[in-house]
């Protein structure tokens, strides 16, 4: 199994598949053109433009451009020891 993002907006595959927050109505199922991104806007862009067009789109993956992946959900939730703890009244 492989992941993507972070920062991305996933993965569809038109009137199949969609993961992620990539909209449905931007993309047109049945074509013979597959598109990767690293930009979320962009990819909506392209998604629209060729959809105009009537060129279908088989799958339509977002990785994400982050360079540096960001912090793990178990990091994020722990209190940072530099923040200072409420005292009791």
């Amino acid at each position: 199994m492989r992941l993507i993002g972070p920062n991305c907006p996933g993965i569809i595959s038109p009137g199949k598949c969609n993961i992620g927050i990539t909209s449905g109505d931007i993309a047109l199922a049945g074509g013979p053109v597959g598109v990767v991104s690293r930009s979320g806007t962009l990819t909506y862009q392209a998604l629209h433009e060729l959809s105009q067009h009537g060129i279908g789109q088989t799958t339509c993956v977002g990785i994400g451009g982050d360079p540096v992946p960001g912090p793990t959900s178990s990091t994020a939730s722990r209190p940072s020891r530099q923040t200072p703890r409420p005292r009791p009244s």
